[in-house]
């Protein structure tokens, strides 16, 4: 399209030119070639450098985070493909850190998984005694141990479900300062 508007203004001149001197109206074509031919060529030089860019955002999101410094030149789209790999590295750096996080609460979720079955064993061996043994004296000490046992669950299955809700990011915090004194 451009190329057929410069060459068009480029005629259209040449040709008023020419009612001037046949001079003028060489110059006239030869300046009209000269400047759109310009234009073209820093024009496709421009769409390189974006086609460039597109294809090092291909490779940023196939894996490869590699900034490849021999390659950056001055100019506005350099600054970008820079800017560009600042906020990927920071996105990359923060992905790390939330699968570490998802890790952690995981891993701590089966753990409180694990301690939940120690005190529910305990309980059920010492119901099982009691209904055996209807000594009043056993069975006051068997009824101390599992309420101890059953706070403990209560515990553990309070911040299972707190671990949970961070997990589905369903968790009200506050922002309260807090004194390290």
């Amino acid at each position: 399209m451009i190329l057929i508007i410069g060459s068009a203004l480029t005629l259209m001149l040449s040709a008023v030119c020419l009612f001037f001197s046949t001079v003028c109206a060489a110059v006239c074509l030869i300046l009209g070639i000269s400047v759109t031919g310009l234009f073209l060529y820093y024009t496709k030089k421009r769409f390189d450098k974006l086609n460039e860019l597109n294809n090092y955002l291909s490779d940023v999101c196939s894996g490869n985070f590699d900034l490849r410094v021999a390659e950056n030149t001055e100019g506005e789209l350099s600054i970008l493909k820079n800017n560009l790999y600042k906020v990927i590295t920071i996105l990359r750096t923060q992905n790390e850190m939330l699968k570490k996080d998802r890790l952690y609460l995981a891993d701590s979720l089966a753990d409180i998984s694990h301690q939940l079955k120690t005190p529910l064993t305990s309980m059920m061996v010492m119901t099982d005694l009691i209904k055996e043994d209807a000594q009043p004296d056993k069975r006051n000490d068997f009824v101390a141990i599992m309420q101890g046992q059953l706070e403990k669950m209560k515990w553990l299955i309070t911040n299972l479900l707190k671990l949970s809700r961070l997990d589905s990011g369903t968790a009200d915090f506050k922002n309260e300062p807090f004194s390290l004194k």
